[in-house]
């Protein structure tokens, strides 16, 4: 399979398990889902790679319920990889539904490959 967006699933039709899911969650029909995301109006960012850890899919687009984002991070003064797991932790506990990593210093591939394997909502990265 050359093509593995939700996008191309739902244009050809297709409900995914990820499409099925995000239904779950917002309280929708799994094909207003798909037409919607089908249309460019909703997205799933659940990465094939995330999806195999502990990703739980979710969306965001105008027909589902508004989003909370939380920004974690260390710097070049302090990097501590099990406080980021910590920040992780408390973030996902007190609702956020996306998490944006901010790191600017220490080893940030091993402390956002350390995020990654133990969120369960998508993790964005800047830079």
């Amino acid at each position: 399979m050359s093509c593995v967006t939700q996008m191309h699933f739902a244009r050809q039709g297709t409900m995914t398990p990820q499409m099925e899911r995000v239904a779950e969650r917002e309280q929708l029909p799994v094909e207003l889902v798909r037409d919607e995301v089908a249309r460019g109006r909703l997205i799933i960012p659940a990465n094939l790679n995330h999806l195999a850890k502990r990703l739980d899919p979710m969306a965001i687009g105008k027909v589902t319920r508004v989003k909370i984002n939380a920004n974690i991070g260390n710097s070049a003064v302090e990097s501590n990889i099990d406080q980021e797991l910590e920040k992780l932790h408390h973030a996902v506990h007190y609702g956020a539904d996306t998490v944006m990593d901010l790191s600017t210093g220490g080893d940030i591939d091993a402390i956002r490959q350390a995020i990654l394997e133990a969120s369960p909502v998508p993790i964005g990265t800047v830079p």
